[in-house]
C-alpha cells in the first residue's frame, strides 16, 4: 500500500498531487472490554519472508525467558509460509510459541477476538529494512480492526511503525531489546491491554471507516470525470 512517505518522495517525480487510498474496514466490529487471557495471548498473522521470521524468533526468545518459571505469555503464528526445520525449532516449541499455518479470514477474525495482542513486525536486517522502509502492510489495518492491542516492532524509519506511533495506536518498539521491559510491564498491569485496544479502535474509526473511504473515492472519480 502507498504510504505518506512514498507520496512525499513520488509527487515531485510524477508531477501530480497524490492521495492515499486507505484500506477500509467494517466498523460494526465489537471491541468490548474483556479480561485479558492468562497466559496473555499474542497473535501474528502474515508472511515470514523478508526475514520477518528472524524477528519473530527474537521475540520468541524473549517470551521463553519470561516463561522460565511459569507460562505467562504465548505467541501464536499464522502464516501460509512453510517452515524449514531450523525455523520450526525456533518458532514452534509448543509452550511459548506455536506455528499454526494458514487460516481463512473468518477463522482469523475469531482468533483475533480471542487474543490480547496483535503483533506487527519487520526485519531488522539492514537490507530488508531498506526494502520495506516505505511499505505499509494491510495487516496493520487488520490489527486495528481486531479488537486487540497492537505491538509494532520495526526499524524507526519503517512507515507502518511511524504511522502507528503518530496515531498513538500501538506500542511501538524500534529496538527489540526493549520488548522484554514492555511485556513485563503488561504482565504487571494487564489492563493496559484494554487501554491500547481502545487506542487502536479510535485509529480505525478515524482513518479506516469503509463507508467514508468509499464515498471519498466516488467523489474523486466524479471530480476527475467533470475535469476531463
Amino acid at each position: 500500500s502507498m504510504s505518506e512517505d512514498e507520496i512525499i518522495e513520488l509527487s515531485p517525480v510524477v508531477g501530480k498531487d497524490l492521495k492515499i487510498l486507505r484500506k477500509g474496514i467494517d466498523l460494526s466490529f465489537k471491541n468490548e472490554k474483556r479480561i485479558p487471557n492468562k497466559p496473555i495471548k499474542m497473535i501474528y498473522a502474515g508472511g515470514l519472508y523478508l526475514n520477518r521470521w528472524k524477528t519473530l524468533a527474537e521475540i520468541t526468545k524473549i517470551i521463553q525467558k519470561i516463561n522460565i518459571n511459569s507460562v505467562e505469555i504465548q505467541l501464536h503464528i499464522y502464516s501460509q509460509d512453510s517452515l524449514s526445520e531450523k525455523q520450526h525449532d525456533l518458532l514452534d516449541d509448543r509452550v511459548s510459541c506455536f506455528f499454526h499455518g494458514l487460516v481463512n479470514k473468518q477463522e482469523l477474525d475469531s482468533l483475533y477476538s480471542n487474543s490480547d495482542i496483535a503483533l506487527h513486525c519487520e526485519s531488522f536486517d539492514l537490507r530488508q529494512r531498506m526494502a520495506t522502509r516505505l511499505s505499509f502492510s494491510t495487516k496493520i489495518v487488520d490489527g486495528l480492526a481486531s479488537g486487540c492491542a497492537i505491538i509494532a516492532i520495526a526499524g524507526e524509519e519503517q512507515t507502518g511503525l511511524k504511522y502507528l506511533k503518530s496515531e498513538d495506536a500501538a506500542i511501538c518498539i524500534s529496538n527489540i531489546k526493549n520488548l522484554e521491559k514492555v511485556l513485563l510491564g503488561i504482565l504487571q498491569n494487564p489492563t493496559d491491554i484494554l487501554v491500547w485496544s481502545e487506542k487502536a479502535r479510535k485509529c480505525a474509526i478515524k482513518n479506516h471507516n469503509l463507508s467514508l473511504i468509499q464515498k471519498e473515492l466516488f467523489d474523486d472519480f466524479c471530480r476527475l470525470s467533470e475535469e476531463s
